[in-house]
């Protein structure tokens, strides 16, 4: 139940849409993918990681992202 509260929470504070960041890896939207690095966008970059992408990984890597934002270990 924790989780569930915790997810809503995350999605309505800041709007992070599944179905979108799907989209943009599944499309290999480049463009799109380095706004939502830049932006620092933890939820997107945490989808990625649980999808195993590693070339976003290596993206955020290369771009200094500051992964001890996220929950992921």
């Amino acid at each position: 139940m924790r989780i569930f509260i915790f997810f809503f929470l995350a999605v309505w504070l800041f709007g992070f849409d599944i179905n979108e960041a799907k989209k943009i890896l599944d499309t290999n939207n480049s463009v799109a993918i380095s706004k939502k690095i830049k932006n620092s966008d933890l939820y997107f970059l945490e989808y990625a990681i649980k999808q195993d992408r590693m070339d976003i990984l290596k993206l955020a890597i290369k771009n200094g992202f500051d992964f001890n934002k996220t929950d992921e270990h």
